[in-house]
This record gives structure tokens, C-alpha cells and sequence, in this order.
């Protein structure tokens, strides 16, 4: 198996990197300093002072030359905490045995493409798929299971996204640079689907150090996106 490269993207300066969620995370999968990157199953790669939206970051690495030393690449947010030391061997097998192209925790199958574009709202209840832990009072975490897991699934939640990256690159898939960070996820995913390759949730744990969508789905930049989402994908449903 080869080493698993793990991408994030933050608008942080290089000498706050080690105060990142996902710096934290990647030390504790590898048990060694995040500065020595020395880890056999596990590199990484982080943006820092990042001002391009995500899906132009990541598009970045969707490369021959990155799939000459990795299978697999993670694409998770900076507040993500990857706590799961399994996560190589997981990935491997969701991809061999399950043949997921592309790998998210959390995520939903027939969603309705209609406002509000957020996908656990346009995904009905019994349509989520796999799970998610956030930060609570007290120093604990609740636990969020949206439904079964593994599973497959049409869209994944993009706080952490892996990808097979020999198989993406047989296809024209790239991450949708039309949304710099709402949406993209879900577009992508769609994106995907549609091209044929198979989008899934695997019991891969982590946690997500986000309240969600700060200024609710009426922020001006939220609202921008969902208007170009809408009229790009509506008709599409």
C-alpha cells in the first residue's frame, strides 16, 4: 500500500500550522512530529494563507505526478480531526472491496435539488448515510450517525473527501471550480455520480470543529452560491 497524502487548505499563516485541527490529527495518526512528515503510511500537504477556493486548491493534486507515489488522497477542511489510525487501511478497503472512487463520512442518496442547497436538508431523513463527531459542552463530543455506513451515496459531506487517484484520472472529474467553498462538495459529488464513478460513506472517524454554516443559509455568500447552484444543477435532478 502506498502512503496516504492528506490536503487541507486554510487562509492560517505557516507559523500557526501546528495549532490546526488537521495538523493536530495528522500527528496522532502518525505518531511522530507533523514537522518531519516522516510517516510511512501518511503525508501531507497544507495551504496555508490560502485565498483560491478549495476546488482550484485540490485540483491541484489531481496530477499523474502525485499518482506516481499516492493511491489515495484525503481533501479535508482545517478544523477536521482525522481520529482514526485505521484510516490507510480503510480507505484501501473501501476502494477494493466496495469500489468507492470517492470516500466521504457523511453524505445522502436521491437528493431533491431545491432551496435550501444544503445536503442533509435536500436529502430526505431516511436518505443520510454515515456519521460525524462534534465538539460539546464539557470537553466531550456527541456523535451525529446519519444513517448506514458503508454505504453508497450520491453526495458526501466535503469536511473530508478522499479519492482513488487512478481511477479519477481515467475520467475528466475534477473538483467544481464554479464554487470556491459552499457547494463545491456537493456539486462535485454530483458531478461524479453522473460521470459513473461511485461516490460512498465509510466508518472512517472524525471530528468536525465547526458549528456549521455561520449567519445561517441567508449570508450573502452562501446565498450567491446556492443561486449559481441552483441554476446549474435544478434542471439536472
Amino acid at each position: 500500500m502506498k502512503p496516504i497524502l492528506i490536503v487541507s487548505a486554510t487562509q492560517q499563516s505557516t507559523k500557526n500550522i501546528n495549532d490546526l485541527q488537521v495538523s493536530k490529527s495528522i500527528c496522532f495518526i502518525t505518531q511522530s512530529d507533523f514537522k518531519n512528515n516522516s510517516s510511512i503510511k501518511y503525508k501531507s500537504e497544507t495551504v496555508t494563507e490560502n485565498t483560491d477556493g478549495l476546488s482550484k486548491v485540490y485540483n491541484r493534486y489531481i496530477t499523474p505526478e502525485y499518482a506516481e507515489k499516492f493511491d489515495f488522497i484525503v481533501f479535508c477542511h482545517d478544523d477536521v480531526f482525522i481520529d482514526d489510525g485505521m484510516l490507510q487501511e480503510k480507505l484501501y478497503k473501501a476502494h477494493n472491496e466496495l469500489k468507492y472512487d470517492i470516500i466521504g463520512v457523511a453524505g445522502g442518496i436521491d437528493p431533491v435539488i431545491e432551496f435550501p442547497t444544503l445536503w442533509h436538508i435536500m436529502c430526505k431523513r431516511e436518505n443520510h448515510r454515515g456519521q460525524a463527531a462534534h465538539p460539546a459542552p464539557n470537553n466531550t463530543l456527541y456523535t451525529t450517525v446519519f444513517g448506514q455506513t458503508p454505504s453508497r451515496v450520491v453526495i458526501a459531506d466535503g469536511s473530508f473527501l478522499a479519492i482513488h487517484l487512478p481511477t479519477i484520472l481515467k475520467t475528466s472529474w475534477k473538483f467544481n471550480e464554479n464554487y470556491k467553498f459552499h457547494h463545491y462538495d456537493i456539486a462535485s459529488c454530483i458531478d461524479a455520480h453522473k460521470m459513473g464513478l461511485k461516490v460512498g460513506v465509510y466508518p472512517i472517524y472524525i471530528i468536525h470543529n465547526s458549528p456549521g454554516l455561520e449567519g445561517g443559509v441567508f449570508e450573502p455568500n452562501w446565498l450567491k452560491s446556492n443561486n449559481t447552484f441552483l441554476a446549474e444543477y435544478a434542471s439536472r435532478k
